[in-house]
């Protein structure tokens, strides 16, 4: 044990919610192996424990060389996608974003789920963020306008990495300006302002990996949203897709325009190619004009049999684990 590097932490629960590391073995983990370089798992609990005996000298002593001082990420909170649109969650608020701050003063990477949007004005005070990670788990979305969200983004100036989850009102433009070294953009669940200016000038650009799925259909950010995969075709490597508006959308562009470095496609959707309106002459130019694809994880039996027989180099998967997804089911027809 005293050679463990890093520590991978919590993981989804077969069918349930989810497995989460002790903290009082993880707290002693964090103080009592050197070699720690790593940990991704949520970090809140073991910083209110460690904050109520923050009193007693032996301890503070052992945290000058213990791995939270100069952890490189954190993460606040607990957020599980599982089968289906089902959602698990533990939010994290203002105190625990604060207390973190103050014993892991090197971090880099920030992950925070939150309910109360007063958390978003203590992520400010971290100043050399080069990731961070806001998922909001409040009713309906997050306005980015009211909360400040963009007060937040122009201070965190060396981001490379940006996830959004659950946001109203995100302004494309001011991400463009204010992050110029940002090429992992993540927009799960968001909308943009209603009034945006569709100039592609305007949008991020450079973007290796951009996840994210478009609003209903007659939304006319729709085709903001759009824009911004054409922007980026030349050097995205990673796409995720979500949705049948998304994945028809990428498919109807793609059988025209070239995606030449595009190694990882996800099109997440269960429809049939008739479903979604998709002509079987336009995939056959899709797959020419995404030269490097190497992995599609998509559950649409239709796509899946058409890589299968003509692309049979690309390497395919579920988007999510089929075993949970059954063992889900019967539990829900248990509780039924």
């Amino acid at each position: 044990m005293s050679s463990l590097e890093r520590i991978k932490g919590d993981a989804p629960a077969l069918g349930s919610t989810s497995l989460e590391l002790d903290k009082q073995l993880l707290s002693e983990c964090l103080l009592m192996l050197p070699k720690i370089v790593s940990v991704h798992s949520a970090l809140d609990a073991v910083l209110h424990n460690w904050d109520v005996v923050s009193s007693d000298g032996v301890v503070l002593d052992d945290m000058k060389t213990a791995y939270l001082s100069k952890c490189p990420e954190v993460v606040l909170g607990g957020w599980r996608e599982l089968p289906g649109l089902a959602r698990s969650h533990r939010e994290t608020g203002v105190a625990e974003i604060e207390r973190a701050r103050r014993f892991c003063p090197a971090v880099r990477k920030l992950e925070v789920v939150f309910a109360e949007k007063q958390a978003l004005s203590a992520v400010l005070d971290y100043n050399h963020l080069t990731s961070l990670s806001l998922k909001y788990a409040g009713e309906g979305k997050c306005d980015a306008v009211e909360t400040g969200l963009l007060k937040t983004i122009k201070k965190l100036v060396h981001l490379e990495q940006l996830n959004l989850q659950l946001f109203s009102n995100i302004d494309l433009r001011e991400i463009a300006e204010n992050c110029p070294k940002l090429v992992d953009l993540c927009l799960y669940g968001c909308t943009p302002l209603p009034d945006h200016v569709i100039d592609e000038e305007l949008l991020p650009k450079n973007l290796v990996s951009l996840c994210m799925e478009l609003p209903i259909p007659h939304f006319e950010g729709t085709l903001t949203f759009l824009t911004l995969v054409e922007v980026n075709r030349e050097t995205l490597s990673d796409l995720r897709l979500d949705g049948d508006a998304a994945s028809r959308a990428f498919l109807d562009t793609c059988c025209m325009k070239l995606f030449p470095r595009l190694r990882r496609l996800t099109l997440n959707t269960s429809s049939s190619i008739r479903e979604l309106g998709i002509l079987p002459k336009n995939l056959h130019d899709a797959v020419k004009r995404m030269p490097a694809l190497k992995f599609l994880v998509t559950d649409s039996y239709d796509l899946r049999l058409f890589f299968e027989y003509y692309v049979p180099s690309v390497l395919i998967s579920w988007s999510v684990c089929t075993v949970c997804m059954v063992e889900r089911s019967r539990q829900q027809l248990g509780d039924g």
